[in-house]
């Protein structure tokens, strides 16, 4: 999926394993297991320690993401049951 957040542009792999969910974005280099995709503020923190982005907002960017892998694992649930 592509994600716009804060005038950034990602394409992201949100994905389940036997070992838990995880997250990639690989344009940006950003990757790791996520808590579950519901955990918005353990995924934001997550992220941060992962990313090589350094622009003054990029709390506001992986905010940005950690909050579309929520609305994944919501539109999974709603719709696959």
């Amino acid at each position: 999926m592509e994600i716009e957040a804060n005038g950034w542009t990602f394409h992201v792999v949100v994905g389940r394993l036997d070992q838990g969910d995880f997250i990639c974005i690989p344009n940006w280099n950003i990757g790791g297991e996520l808590a579950g995709p519901g955990d918005v503020h353990w995924n934001e923190e997550r992220l941060l320690q992962t990313t090589i982005l350094h622009p003054d907002n990029v709390k506001a960017v992986v905010s940005g993401i950690a909050e579309a892998a929520r609305w994944v694992e919501k539109y999974h649930t709603d719709v696959c049951g």
